[in-house]
């Protein structure tokens, strides 16, 4: 999803931001849900699949736009980069606390 909604720029989304821009959905608290990501990750699936290449183009404008523009951070970063000793900081060292290999091309926003 990251991928497809990824701007001209290139900038990625947290799907905390993809859910409140193009769902009008969010999480409830600070705690991390993975029933909630997903339930919207699909629905956001199932919306990129429907949408033709004119509507993709206005949701990835809509995910910069005023209204929604910076995003909220992301729960990872809400958390301190863990959740019950383990680490969410993927793609920066700065906050990683297991040394495992970053991973590349991630997010840019939310983060």
């Amino acid at each position: 999803l990251a991928d497809v909604l990824k701007n001209s720029k290139g900038m990625k989304f947290s799907l905390r931001h993809e859910a409140l821009v193009l769902l009008g959905e969010e999480p409830q608290g600070n705690m991390h849900d993975p029933a909630w990501d997903a339930t919207v990750s699909v629905k956001l699936y199932q919306k990129a699949a429907q949408a033709s290449p004119k509507e993709l183009e206005k949701m990835r404008e809509k995910l910069t736009s005023k209204k929604f523009w910076p995003p909220k951070p992301s729960l990872a970063r809400l958390c301190g980069y863990k959740v019950d000793g383990v680490c969410l900081s993927a793609y920066g060292s700065e906050h990683c606390i297991c040394g495992r290999p970053l991973l590349t091309g991630g997010p840019t926003t939310g983060a």
